[in-house]
């Protein structure tokens, strides 16, 4: 199958061989990156020395590979990350925003025990963000001006307190869910969106967001330390339909053309929160959804406190003086489904609606 110039979104999704990348942590000091052209991507093969040679990649374009091939000799630091994708050619495909790595930069969390990460479950939406040309990277330092000025869009997925980290079976997930963030990188985080930086914040059930629930509130938005489930604690899964009214008009579910439009949005047992003006509704929660307030994680009994959330949000946008900020609810919308390989139905388009407006892509009509 021939090679298309161009890393497309759809080619992620349908995947006929194998593409294995790995994630890069660039050494420079931040002061050096942030004067610095994008001049390839973060994500590079890795048994290097072999890359040329690998049936995989060979076929890629020249100057993919040329860039690839420079990023090799900078000062790099490889760590383990598999992405699964590939490159074909497709032609309903969409056009790339920017040219291979030439985007802004993503930093996904890495740095609060965070349950999602570039180098894990992230992954798949990490490859979909790349394949647009953005950078990602993975943000592995406490929160402060300084940190905050490599990345243009900032992603906290599912962060937690020590106190709650995952930690095999010896995981303490009952409550209290103390913050996963200092006050100082609270601030750092509202000030650097408040001069335009932009925030994707993903909090999911309970313990989740007890520790972002600081965070959140800095952005008036209040979350709620539960399950927002139907009656039925075992059903977990939501679907927002637009035709429902659960997916409202926006940008983001909107996009430019027919191929960005987003009919339905499929989420799994997150939270429910409510927000002030003027965050703009992208995940409404039907009527009959209540939420379940266990004191520990997932055990539920016929007397845990039930409130019902009907009309809460499980996504929302919003402008922070300069700034940007998208919320969510759940997290396992934008990671394959049951060890698959892709996002479930339009998840993969939205979560690259929801990054081209926070970086100024997509904007309001």
């Amino acid at each position: 199958m021939p090679i298309n110039q161009r890393i497309h979104l759809s080619d992620w999704q349908n995947c006929p061989f194998v593409l294995r990348l790995i994630h890069i942590n660039d050494k420079a000091k931040p002061a050096e990156r942030r004067g610095r052209k994008a001049t390839g991507p973060r994500f590079l093969r890795e048994a290097t020395e072999d890359l040329p040679k690998d049936p995989k990649i060979a076929g890629l374009p020249s100057n993919v590979l040329a860039k690839i091939g420079g990023s090799m000799k900078s000062s790099i630091v490889v760590s383990a990350m598999i992405i699964v994708g590939a490159v074909a050619t497709a032609t309903d495909a969409q056009e790339p925003t920017f040219g291979f790595g030439e985007g802004s930069t993503i930093c996904i969390d890495e740095a609060h025990f965070n349950t999602h990460t570039v180098s894990g479950t992230y992954s798949t939406v990490a490859g979909i963000w790349v394949a647009d040309g953005y950078v990602v990277e993975a943000s592995t330092r406490a929160f402060t001006s300084n940190t905050l000025q490599a990345c243009s869009v900032l992603v906290i997925a599912n962060a937690l307190h020590e106190r709650n980290r995952l930690q095999g079976d010896a995981t303490d997930w009952s409550l209290p869910n103390p913050s996963a963030f200092t006050p100082s990188e609270i601030a750092a985080v509202r000030d650097w969106v408040r001069v335009g930086g932009a925030l994707l914040l993903i909090a999911d059930h309970m313990p989740f967001p007890g520790a972002a629930a600081d965070l959140a509130t800095a952005f008036g938005v209040q979350f709620n330390n539960g399950f927002a489930r139907e009656t039925n604690p075992d059903s977990g899964d939501l679907v927002f339909r637009r035709a429902a009214g659960l997916l409202p008009a926006h940008p983001i579910t909107d996009g430019r053309s027919a191929a960005e439009w987003i009919d339905s949005v499929t989420t799994y047992a997150g939270q429910a929160f409510q927000v002030n003006e003027p965050f703009a509704p992208l995940l409404v929660i039907p009527e009959g959804v209540v939420s379940l307030m266990p004191e520990v994680a997932w055990e539920f009994t016929d007397d845990t406190p039930r409130i019902p959330v009907g009309g809460w949000l499980q996504g929302a946008a919003g402008r922070f003086g300069d700034g940007r900020l998208v919320v969510f609810g759940e997290a396992a919308q934008f990671r394959p489904e049951d060890d698959g390989e892709s996002l479930p139905g339009q998840n993969g388009q939205f979560a690259l609606n929801v990054i081209r407006w926070l970086s100024g892509i997509l904007d309001e009509r």
